[in-house]
């Protein structure tokens, strides 16, 4: 699903950002304490990357015997806004 540039799977929201300037589509997971980052060339394929992203992210802690950052309550766009570029920067 994705509504307001925002795609929820499994219980976890992925950002939908472009980048004009390298002309691609990025995405973070968010409101998880983790950096889960995906990207894609059309929304289609940003999406199955964001799932496969969190799929990916399951198995590792499964396979790690960690438990996983389960997603936070909703912040504000504000805040969400501001950590997104916050973890573009690194």
């Amino acid at each position: 699903m994705k509504t307001d540039n925002v795609f929820e799977y499994k219980g976890y929201l992925g950002s939908a950002e472009v980048s004009f300037e390298d002309g691609c589509l990025y995405g973070v997971v968010l409101s998880v304490n983790d950096v889960i980052a995906y990207s894609g060339d059309t929304v289609a394929e940003l999406e199955q990357n964001f799932r496969d992203a969190v799929d990916g992210y399951l198995d590792v802690c499964r396979e790690s015997s960690l438990a996983p950052s389960r997603p936070r309550r909703r912040l504000s766009p504000r805040t969400e806004g501001v950590r997104r570029m916050d973890l573009a920067r690194t």
